[in-house]
């Protein structure tokens, strides 16, 4: 599995720490800065990987709700249907597709409990995500044998 970081770049604290937790724990993660594209739209580039990965996780510190970027990365995802996981620092308020959403709060005093509470969610939603590929397979499996019986 592999997620998203919609981040500001005024955020690299929260977001390296982040990242280096979920690779700890097996979980991919793509951030723009560290997939350099020179020449490249910078948008066509987020874009392309917010579609590649499985899930955007949306880090909305004061720096992020204020970010054009972020906001253009959450609609996009919101668009694509890609699962939107908010971790928000405490006093921001949601807006637009998230507004009204469940969210992880964190304190960028001391965010190590919501990042644990963000990795243990992606932990799960791999493993939902795993046991939805292999039923998808196991379908797709069984209808092509179906229709090899049928052909007979």
């Amino acid at each position: 599995m592999k997620v998203f970081i919609s981040h500001s770049t005024k955020d690299m604290d929260v977001v390296y720490q982040l990242r280096d937790i979920l690779k700890n724990n097996q979980i991919g993660c793509y951030l723009a800065e560290e997939d350099l594209q020179p020449g490249t739209s910078l948008w066509n580039k987020l874009e392309t990987g917010i579609r590649n990965n499985d899930c955007v996780l949306a880090i909305l510190t004061i720096n992020g709700t204020r970010s054009d970027l972020v906001n253009q990365e959450i609609a996009t995802a919101y668009n694509l249907n890609k699962p939107i996981i908010p971790l928000v620092e405490k006093g921001v308020i949601l807006k637009g597709v998230l507004e009204g959403k469940e969210y992880i709060e964190f304190d960028r005093e001391n965010p190590s409990k919501a990042l644990e509470n963000a990795t243990n969610f992606l932990r799960q939603f791999k493993i939902k995500l795993k046991n939805q590929q292999f039923f998808v397979g196991l379908l797709l499996t069984g209808l092509a044998l179906w229709a090899l019986s049928e052909k007979k």
